[in-house]
């Protein structure tokens, strides 16, 4: 009888504590009416010896940005823990923070899991369909070359990364600044091409077992329709270059257009960009 009561005891013990803790997030999300959640953007992740600018970042650099979010307590999550938290009620981590890399480069797969992995963090990674070609080999690859569609499904099965959305062919500067509309289109028009765009892509990661339910504008720009656009999609989350801390709520709608500070291989660590938050 005084075994089952100490065993009794320990389990009580054990939901006392998972409800305190949920209790005290609960608590000081409530208080404050959100939960602060920065995002930061990062772009190609290189070797040392090669430079860096706005969007290249040596590794040595960025060992010592997740080694400073792991000091300081930041726990990083996903756009599915944001979506479970929205629509589900999943507790998130005290300080959450949320690292991409946009375009999908191969040094994702090459110098930046094996990062992650040692500290037990994860990002998001979303990929550009026209970049996706085997056109460079060997070093070079590692530096100038993107992923090949096929190796989002092992960066999915790996638990670090989840793979987004960054347009199938409308990461560009040509004709459309990504995919804003043009003056001279029609609403009906403009939809039809966002959506073919939108879908060609999806198509493409299907076939890999590959869903993703977070959008990033190509440099940031959208237009007045986008979010709805998407979300009719199934997208949940999307990402702008807007700069600021995010304020999550239970309101879903909070996922759209979510702010991220990007992390210039030439300017701010995240160690400055988060010391001031």
């Amino acid at each position: 009888m005084r075994r089952f009561f100490y065993i009794f005891l320990v389990l009580l013990i054990i939901f006392l504590g998972i409800i305190v803790s949920i209790g005290t997030t609960t608590y000081e999300e409530e208080a404050r009416g959100f939960v602060p959640m920065p995002i930061i953007m990062f772009h190609a992740v290189v070797p040392d010896k090669y430079s860096p600018n706005p969007y290249i970042i040596r590794i040595s650099d960025l060992i010592k940005d997740l080694d400073y979010i792991k000091n300081a307590g930041y726990e990083t999550i996903l756009p599915r823990d944001l979506v479970a938290y929205t629509e589900l009620g999943v507790p998130l981590p005290k300080k959450p923070i949320m690292l991409t890399f946009d375009d999908g480069f191969y040094g994702v797969k090459s110098l930046v899991m094996p990062e992650l992995k040692k500290r037990g963090q994860k990002a998001v990674v979303p990929v550009v369909g026209q970049f996706m070609k085997d056109e460079l080999k060997n070093d070079a690859r590692v530096t100038f070359s993107y992923l090949l569609i096929e190796e989002t499904k092992e960066l999915e099965d790996s638990g670090l990364i989840e793979i987004g959305h960054h347009s199938n062919n409308l990461h560009e500067l040509r004709r459309r600044k990504g995919i804003k509309k043009l003056k001279s289109e029609s609403q009906e028009n403009y939809e039809k091409m966002f959506k073919k765009d939108t879908v060609a892509l999806m198509e493409k990661l299907a076939e890999y077992e590959v869903f993703p339910v977070s959008y990033a504008y190509p440099f940031g720009a959208f237009d007045k329709n986008s979010n709805s656009l998407l979300k009719d999609m199934g997208f949940k989350v999307t990402f702008s270059c807007i700069e600021g801390v995010n304020k999550i709520t239970r309101d879903k709608e909070c996922l759209f257009g979510l702010k991220r500070y990007n992390r210039s291989g030439t300017g701010k660590s995240v160690e400055m960009l988060l010391g001031k938050k």
